[in-house]
């Protein structure tokens, strides 16, 4: 059961605008994979060989997804409320290559996997792949 920060339970209308907020997000994430797979695969044709600008443009469209959709759910919950929601400024956008690897599951499912981001970005992976080859 879903309820409101004053411990009460939530409404039957806020459920559905959270339920409906999580569809629409998804819903855009979905439309930004399908754009940024379309856009890539015409790079790919076309013979453009620096695909890292391209690929960091929607990590940083993604992660600005995700930004507007917590926005979207402390709005909702703090109409819901009768406590004022605290202060809550959004850092910097997340890295894109963090947002790629966290996307791509990192290395698994590939020879090389078991390699944290960390490792990768450190240039420690013994094997010598770096966050390029993801």
């Amino acid at each position: 059961m879903t309820t409101a920060m004053n411990g009460r339970p939530a409404s039957r209308d806020l459920k559905r605008l959270l339920e409906q907020a999580q569809r629409d997000y998804q819903d855009n994430l979905n439309n930004l994979t399908d754009a940024a797979t379309d856009e890539i695969e015409t790079a790919i044709a076309r013979g453009d060989l620096d695909l890292k600008e391209l690929v960091n443009e929607y990590a940083r469209d993604a992660s600005q997804l995700a930004n507007d959709y917590y926005d979207q759910l402390r709005t909702l919950w703090a109409e819901q409320s009768s406590e004022p929601m605290p202060e809550f400024l959004h850092g910097k956008l997340v890295d894109p290559e963090r947002v790629l690897w966290q996307v791509e599951h990192g290395f698994n499912n590939t020879d090389y996997a078991g390699l944290t981001y960390k490792q990768v970005m450190e240039g420690r992976a013994r094997s010598g792949v770096t966050i390029d080859d993801l």
